[in-house]
């Protein structure tokens, strides 16, 4: 693992980036959630419609995510650990075979 820089071919040279970071937060959270996302639709596990725009922040062992409370609507920051956060999205997942119930708009 190399932290925060990357190799500058045409100057053949070691550039640290600007900030103390080894990837870019946008890039990863993407990457993360198309593998996610994935591995349970090969699994054969579905959740439920999710945003286009995912951002999660990992800090060592942790995982930060923002979300909205069902109760009453604020928008809020959770601070987990990478097995929480996992078992926490899991509980969303529906078995193979079982389908999500979607109350009637009209």
């Amino acid at each position: 693992m190399v932290p925060a820089g990357e190799v500058d071919r045409a100057q053949r040279l070691w550039r640290r980036l600007g900030d103390d970071h080894l990837f870019n937060g946008k890039a990863l959270a993407a990457a993360f959630r198309g593998a996610l996302l994935h591995t349970l639709a090969t699994d054969g596990l579905a959740l439920p419609p999710t945003p286009k725009r995912w951002v999660a922040h990992c800090n060592g062992t942790h995982v930060t995510f923002r979300y909205t409370d069902g109760k009453t609507g604020e928008r809020r920051t959770r601070t987990l650990p990478g097995e929480d956060f996992v078992w926490l999205l899991l509980q969303h997942a529906l078995p193979k075979g079982f389908r999500r119930a979607v109350p009637d708009s009209g």
